[in-house]
C-alpha cells in the first residue's frame, strides 16, 4: 500500500484541473411563488404616475426580486461573521468563499470548494441564519422559503465542464474533438485566471443529481443534507470552550430517489428550521423528533458507503489532513494519472496530424509549374542518393 507521502507527490504531479476538488453545493428556494405567481392579472391596472407605484411591473414580481437580494446580502454578511470570527477560533484556513452558482427558476443554488470539513459547518449554520432572517420579510407576502445542501467530488465521481461565453469570438483549439476540447478549457480555466471572463464553468454527475433529487423532499422546516454533510459534521471535533455547535441532524427515514442508486432508498437527514425558541410553546409535531446522536449518525452513513460501494465511497477532502493521504478509493490515483497520461498523449497526437495537415496544405497551395520544379528536385535527390551507393 502506497504511504501518504507517496499519494501527495503523485497527486502533485497531476496538472491542477486534475486534482481533487471537493464543493459543497447550497440551495434556497421559495415556497408559495408558484400559486403568487398564478392569481388574476387581467386587467391590466391603469399605470401610476410613478415606476415605484407598482404599475411597472406584475405584482409577484417585487416580493420575489427582494427575496434573491435580501437572502444573498444575509448570507454573505452571515459568512463573513463565521470566517471572520469562528474560523479564526477554530484555526481554519478559508482560502475562498461561496460564490453564486446559478438560479433555477425561484432556486438560488451557491457552492464552495471546501479545503476543510469545518468550512461545512460554517456554511450550514450562515444559510441557516440567512433563512431566518429573511423569514419574516417573506411571510408579508404570504411565502416562504427551504433550503437544501448537498456535495459532489470531483473529477473521478463528477465533472466539470466548461462552455466559451462567445464560441464565435475565436478559433477553439480542438474544435473537431469534443473531449479534447473539454480537457483543454479545463486547463484553460485553472492554469489562466484572466480567461475565465470568457469562460463558464459548471457541474454535472451523480452527487449533482442527488442534491436535485433531495431537494424534493425540503420543506419550510425540513432542510435537507446529504449523507456525505451528515457523516461530516458528524465526525467534526470542536473544543470544548467553543461557542459555535454542531447543528441537531434529524433522520426522516429512507426514499427512492427518482434515477438514483439504481432505486435502492436514499436516507433523508435534515436539520430543524424552525425549531421552538425556549419560550415558544411545543407543537404535538416537535415531541415526535427524538434527537440523534452524532456517533450513531456517522456509523449508519458507514455502514450505508459499505452497503453501496459500487455507487459512492466514504468522501474526503483533499489536503485537509496529510494523514488522508492513505485512504483514497482503490485505484482512484490511478484512474487520474491515467487521464493525465491520455490527456498528453492526445495533445501529441493532435498536433501531430494538424503539422500533417498544414504540410499538405503548404503542397496544394503551389502552382502547377512550383509543383513540377520541385518533384523534379526531389527525384534528383533520390537518384543521387542511389548512384553513391
Amino acid at each position: 500500500m502506497a504511504t501518504a507521502t507517496e499519494n501527495r507527490r503523485r497527486l502533485e504531479a497531476l496538472p491542477i484541473f486534475l486534482r481533487p476538488r471537493f464543493r459543497l453545493f447550497l440551495s434556497i428556494d421559495l415556497v408559495g411563488s408558484t400559486a403568487s405567481k398564478q392569481r388574476p392579472s387581467f386587467p391590466i391596472k391603469e399605470p401610476g404616475r410613478l415606476w415605484a407605484d407598482g404599475g411597472m411591473a406584475p405584482p409577484w414580481l417585487s416580493p420575489i426580486a427582494n427575496f434573491f437580494g435580501s437572502f444573498r446580502e444575509a448570507f454573505i454578511r452571515e459568512w463573513k461573521i463565521f470566517r471572520g470570527s469562528v474560523a479564526s477560533e477554530l484555526r481554519i484556513n478559508v482560502t475562498n468563499d461561496p460564490i453564486f452558482w446559478k438560479a433555477n427558476g425561484d432556486e438560488l443554488i451557491f457552492v464552495k470548494e471546501l479545503d476543510d470539513r469545518r468550512e461545512i459547518l460554517g456554511c450550514i449554520l450562515a444559510w441557516s441564519q440567512a433563512l431566518k432572517a429573511v423569514r419574516p420579510i417573506l411571510e408579508k407576502s404570504g411565502l416562504d422559503a427551504k433550503a437544501t445542501a448537498w456535495t459532489a467530488g470531483f473529477p473521478v465521481s463528477n465533472s466539470e465542464l466548461v462552455f466559451q461565453l462567445n464560441p464565435g469570438s475565436q478559433n477553439a483549439p480542438y474544435e473537431d474533438d469534443p473531449r479534447l476540447l473539454q480537457f483543454s478549457l479545463l486547463e484553460r480555466w485553472y492554469q489562466d485566471s484572466t480567461s475565465q471572463i470568457s469562460l463558464l464553468m459548471d457541474f454535472i454527475g451523480p452527487s449533482i443529481d442527488i442534491g436535485f433529487r433531495l431537494a424534493a423532499h425540503s420543506s419550510a422546516r425540513r432542510f435537507v443534507i446529504s449523507v456525505d454533510i451528515a457523516y461530516f459534521l458528524a465526525n467534526i471535533l470542536l473544543p470544548p470552550t467553543s461557542e459555535t455547535k454542531i447543528p441537531r441532524i434529524l433522520y426522516g427515514g429512507k426514499e427512492v430517489l427518482k434515477g438514483v442508486l439504481g432505486g435502492k432508498p436514499y436516507p433523508i437527514f435534515w436539520i430543524d428550521t424552525k425549531a421552538p425558541a425556549p419560550m415558544e410553546a411545543v407543537k404535538p409535531e416537535d415531541k415526535l423528533l427524538g434527537y440523534t446522536q452524532l456517533r450513531d449518525v456517522s456509523d449508519f452513513c458507514v455502514e450505508f458507503y459499505a452497503e453501496h460501494s459500487a455507487e459512492m465511497f466514504v468522501p474526503f477532502i483533499y489536503r485537509e489532513d496529510e494523514s488522508l493521504y492513505g485512504n483514497f478509493p482503490e485505484n482512484y490515483i490511478e484512474a487520474l494519472e491515467h487521464l493525465y497520461a491520455t490527456w498528453e498523449k492526445e495533445k501529441k497526437r493532435y498536433s501531430g496530424e494538424a503539422m500533417d495537415v498544414n504540410s499538405a496544405e503548404e503542397v496544394e497551395d503551389l502552382t502547377v509549374e512550383e509543383a513540377a520544379q520541385k518533384e523534379e528536385v526531389i527525384i534528383e535527390a533520390i537518384a543521387r542518393i542511389s548512384s553513391e551507393k
